[in-house]
């Protein structure tokens, strides 16, 4: 049980950096008015 609570904390470490990855490319090229439809198409 702990070990399956450990893989999925794992899981979800790497998928929250990877969403940071994401926002931070789309912060860097601007695309303000493509943030809001990027973020529905992620989420």
């Amino acid at each position: 049980m702990i070990d399956l609570i450990r893989h999925f904390n794992l899981q979800r470490q790497g998928f929250s950096k990877y969403v940071e990855g994401i926002i931070n490319v789309l912060q860097l090229y601007k695309y303000d008015s493509g943030v809001r439809q990027a973020s529905s198409v992620l989420f």
